[in-house]
């Protein structure tokens, strides 16, 4: 349950900047600067430069996307420039339409419910690790909890698409390689699915705009 939790946690975070990856993050935001990057979303949401920057196998990314993901890899503590945005930013998408390819989608109700879930068990375990951070950082946004997570239902959509894609690479490998262990199997997972990113990323067509 704890681990749940956590994850959850992390995906509240994630999606508190608009930009996720995996569901799963290495640091927590968690700092007493919560708030202050609450409203650095609510700054940045409001912002209204819509200006493309980049083009990712035709698929256009703006100014405000890319902005909203080097506060992300600031706040987590990592490498935050434009360089290390943009990778991110180019893995996501090429993850995506990977996904697509394969027949994955996720409805919009299924990110809705998805949200709520999310929602009721933040509210409903605030003593796990992370929940008192997150809930500042909302706070800090001018939303409420029940506007947030209204708001991040797309991110959320988008989200799920790659988390599924991962799944099915998972489950790929668990029928291939039936024969291997727990730990065996999980390493073989996780080195297939970083191989298939970068394929995804040597072949992407990537377009910077100046």
């Amino acid at each position: 349950m704890r681990k749940r939790n956590s994850i959850i946690i992390a995906a509240c975070i994630c999606l508190a900047i608009v930009s996720i990856t995996y569901f799963n993050v290495s640091k927590s935001i968690g700092s007493s600067s919560n708030y202050e990057w609450g409203q650095k979303w609510k700054e940045l949401i409001s912002d209204k430069n819509d200006e493309t920057v980049m083009l990712v196998n035709e698929i256009p990314v703006t100014q405000k996307q890319l902005t909203s993901k080097m506060q992300f890899l600031e706040a987590q503590q990592v490498d935050a420039s434009e360089e290390a945005a943009q990778k991110a930013l180019i893995k996501q998408i090429v993850l995506r339409q990977e996904a697509e390819r394969r027949g994955i989608s996720v409805s919009l109700q299924e990110a809705e419910s998805f949200a709520e879930t999310t929602k009721k068990d933040l509210l409903a375990n605030q003593d796990t690790p992370g929940a008192k951070e997150t809930l500042e950082y909302i706070s800090g946004t001018g939303l409420t909890v029940d506007e947030f997570f209204k708001e991040a239902v797309p991110d959320y959509q988008k989200s799920l698409m790659i988390a599924k894609l991962r799944s099915q690479v998972a489950e790929e490998i668990r029928t291939q390689f039936k024969s291997l262990s727990q730990e065996e199997l999980e390493t073989k997972q996780k080195a297939e699915f970083k191989t298939l990113e970068q394929e995804l990323i040597e072949k992407a067509h990537v377009k910077i705009i100046k």
